[in-house]
């Protein structure tokens, strides 16, 4: 312990002792985070989400029930501001889907209005353009949430017939009463009724946005300033110098703990000062005790230091580690969260997010910040220490190998 010490001590001292170093630490985020705010600017440029959009539909039901149904589902306010409804035959609709002019396709079957009245399920074609996906697949979404809204009116319809019919009600009756509930079921489930209730239920916690960026921001921070300083650390530490040091007594297994060691230390201190910023500023509120807090950033710190630190042990290169640490710093802010909150990823993004460093990390700063009913922190903090402690095994079993072959090497050439 005594040489690790030794050793972390002289990291210290061999990168604070130039000012410039120092700055190029602190101020080496600003480089990752302009490239960040170009992509996030590209992303978020409004022509990247749907654009409004043509479909067709195509009725052959001429009745006055099946118009009424498509002039309700085609006038709701949040449909008319990305769907745009044309009605058109059978070919005119498919010159137009093969020109590429709409994204989709209805075909409404005659006699549609009477089979749902009778509560037979008759299906609904829909022809999606494959030019077009997002379009066609949000035009598939809309009719699927019809076709539900459609048989929950079936069943209420069909519910109150079933125990008319128990209660020996008269044909006549149970007649004006299935005329009455088809009107009633059906204009309720188009929107122009109340039978449903509508409560706003509050998330377990909630974060305004500029609250989940600036948690964003803080976790980015702390990864960012891992990577640099390990790499400047690297960048100090050249090969004459390495040699002599390993001569000194100085093993590579010293050399990776005090790097950890310092990494940790200096990034720690930094995201305090940032953290305590955040907080005294008001953007952020700091919703558990100070015990746990200093245990999340500890926690987190070490994860992010524990991987760069394996990551330097198995590349062993210079260029390789800049180049692979860049591309995972960008790779990793794109997909854990940072730019765009993974719950507006699609789906297969979404699977593939929860699988990174970045999201777990964030979720945990979240955590910090605003606890949860059904997450616990304990839970989420022993999870991060086992895959930095994973890192850290790998680093040790890497450097391991590398002494033993160096060792062999050694051998030979006596």
């Amino acid at each position: 312990m005594k040489t690790i010490f030794a050793f972390t001590f002289f990291n210290v001292k061999l990168l604070w002792k130039n000012r410039i170093t120092a700055m190029l630490l602190w101020l080496s985020p600003i480089f990752f985070l302009f490239i960040l705010g170009l992509i996030g600017s590209e992303a978020l440029k409004k022509e990247r989400f749907v654009d409004p959009f043509q479909l067709a539909i195509v009725n052959e039901d001429p009745a006055f029930e099946t118009k009424l149904v498509i002039r309700q589902l085609t006038e709701g306010e949040h449909l008319t501001s990305v769907i745009r409804t044309i009605e058109a035959d059978e070919k005119g609709a498919k010159r137009l889907l093969e020109e590429n002019k709409i994204a989709a396709v209805i075909f409404i079957p005659n006699g549609f209005s009477k089979d749902v009245a009778r509560g037979v399920n008759t299906p609904v074609t829909v022809i999606g353009n494959e030019k077009r996906p997002l379009q066609a697949e949000l035009t598939r979404q809309v009719m699927e949430s019809a076709a539900d809204f459609t048989s929950a009116a079936q069943s209420g319809i069909n519910t109150v017939s079933y125990f008319m019919k128990g209660m020996d009600f008269s044909q006549k009756e149970r007649k004006k009463e299935f005329k009455k509930d088809v009107v009633s079921f059906s204009f309720h489930i188009l929107g122009r009724g109340s039978i449903f209730e509508e409560k706003k239920q509050a998330a377990p916690y909630q974060v305004h946005l500029w609250q989940y960026y600036a948690v964003s921001f803080l976790a980015l921070m702390m990864m960012i300033w891992s990577f640099t300083a390990l790499f400047l650390l690297n960048n100090k530490i050249n090969k004459a110098l390495s040699l002599r040091l390993l001569s000194a007594g100085f093993s590579p297994y010293h050399a990776a703990c005090s790097k950890v060691i310092f990494v940790l230390l200096t990034v720690l201190v930094s995201s305090i000062v940032l953290a305590s910023m955040l907080i005294v500023s008001g953007i952020v509120s700091l919703h558990i005790e100070a015990g746990h807090f200093a245990v999340g950033l500890t926690v987190t710190v070490f994860l992010f230091t524990s991987f760069f630190v394996m990551a330097d042990a198995l590349l062993a290169n210079e260029k390789i580690y800049l180049f692979a640490g860049v591309t995972f710093l960008l790779l990793g802010a794109a997909t854990g969260g940072h730019i765009v909150p993974a719950v507006y990823f699609p789906d297969w993004l979404e699977r593939l997010s929860s699988f990174t460093i970045n999201s777990w990390v964030l979720e945990y700063m979240l955590l910090l910040f605003y606890p949860g009913q059904d997450q616990p922190f304990f839970h989420l903090s022993l999870l991060l220490l086992c895959a930095a402690c994973s890192f850290i095994l790998i680093t040790a079993a890497v450097l391991h190998r590398r002494v033993h072959e160096r060792r062999k090497t050694s051998g030979h050439l006596l």
